[in-house]
C-alpha cells in the first residue's frame, strides 16, 4: 500500500477512483475548492500524471467524476466549477488523461453549477451528462446533454458515477427495502413468462448486458459458467419482483472463449451462450 501526502492551500473536494487509462490499475482524481483551485489526477502510486494539475482560474472545483465522453481507449475526467462573485457563474470541464480539454469543453450553463452526474436516463445505451445550476437559492435548472454512441457500461463509468442512480445505490434512502441493488429494472410490467434474452453485444469484449424477464416474485439466480461448467460469477442471487431487468457482466479477467449464463427461479431454468472475443 502506497502512502503520499499533498498539501493544498484550500480544501480538497470530491475524490473519485477509476481505471482511467484502462491499465488494470486504479487512478484517482480530485480538485480543490477555494481560490487558486486546481484539478489533479494521480496514478496508483499516488504520482500526478503529466499535464496535471489543471488550474481553475479562481473558480472552485466541486464534484469530480470519471467516465467516457469521447471515443478512444481512455476515460475522461469531468468536473464542475463555480464562483459566486461578482455574480454567480460556473462551467463544466472535461479533460483527457493528458490534461487536454475536450473540444466542447468548457460548457457554460446558466448560473452556478451545483453538481454533475453521468447516467443513461432513457435506457438507450448511451450516456447523458446531467447538471443542476442555480442563480439564487430559490431558482434551479436541470441541464442534460447527450453523447450518442458512447456506451454507458460499468467499464466506461466506474462506480462513483452511480452515486445518484436509485437502481444502483442505496444512498439517501432512495431504494425501498424490497428493491434490488446492482441491477437495473427496465420496467415494472408483469411479463407473461420467464425469459432470458441473448446478451448484447455478442460477441463481446470485455463487457456485455444481460436482460431477463421475471414473471413471478421469488428467488432468482443469474450465474455465469465456463465451458467446463465451472461457476465464474454469480450476478444475481436474491428475491426479485415481477418485471424486466438488465445486468452487466465484465469479462476483463477472462480469456476468449464460450461462456454460459443460466437464469433460474423456482422450477424455471434456462441457459444462453455468450462469446467473448479479445
Amino acid at each position: 500500500m502506497s502512502s503520499r501526502s499533498y498539501f493544498a492551500s484550500h480544501d480538497y473536494g470530491t475524490l473519485v477512483m477509476g481505471d482511467i487509462n484502462q491499465s488494470g490499475n486504479i487512478e484517482f482524481a480530485t480538485g480543490t475548492q477555494q481560490h487558486l483551485s486546481n484539478l489533479s489526477v494521480f496514478n496508483s502510486n499516488l504520482e500526478r500524471f503529466s499535464g496535471w494539475p489543471q488550474p481553475g482560474g479562481g473558480e472552485h472545483y466541486a464534484t469530480v467524476v470519471i467516465g467516457k465522453l469521447a471515443f478512444g481507449n481512455f476515460l475522461n475526467i469531468i468536473s464542475n466549477s463555480w464562483d459566486a462573485k461578482p455574480i454567480g457563474f460556473g462551467k463544466i470541464y472535461a479533460y483527457n488523461l493528458s490534461g487536454e480539454q475536450l473540444s466542447w469543453s468548457p460548457l457554460r450553463p446558466w448560473g452556478i453549477v451545483k453538481a454533475i452526474s453521468l447516467a443513461d436516463l432513457n435506457n438507450d445505451g448511451s450516456v447523458e451528462l446531467i447538471s443542476v445550476t442555480s442563480q439564487t437559492n430559490a431558482e434551479f435548472n436541470l441541464n442534460i446533454w447527450t453523447f450518442p454512441g458512447i456506451p454507458f457500461t460499468h467499464e466506461n463509468f466506474p462506480w462513483p458515477q452511480y452515486g445518484h442512480d436509485r437502481y444502483r445505490t442505496n444512498q439517501h434512502g432512495f431504494i425501498p427495502p424490497d428493491e434490488p441493488v446492482g441491477i437495473q429494472p427496465m420496467n415494472t410490467n408483469v411479463p407473461a413468462s420467464f425469459n432470458l434474452y441473448q446478451n448484447f453485444p455478442n460477441p463481446f469484449n470485455p463487457a456485455t448486458s444481460i436482460k431477463f424477464d421475471i414473471a413471478k416474485k421469488g428467488k432468482v439466480s443469474l450465474v455465469v459458467f465456463d465451458i467446463l461448467g465451472r461457476e465464474l460469477s454469480t450476478l444475481i442471487n436474491e428475491s426479485l419482483n415481477p418485471g424486466t431487468y438488465q445486468v452487466s457482466f465484465d469479462g476483463s479477467g477472462l480469456s476468449s472463449g464460450i461462456y454460459f449464463c443460466r437464469l433460474q427461479s423456482g422450477d424455471y431454468s434456462t441457459t444462453t451462450k455468450m462469446n467473448l472475443i479479445k
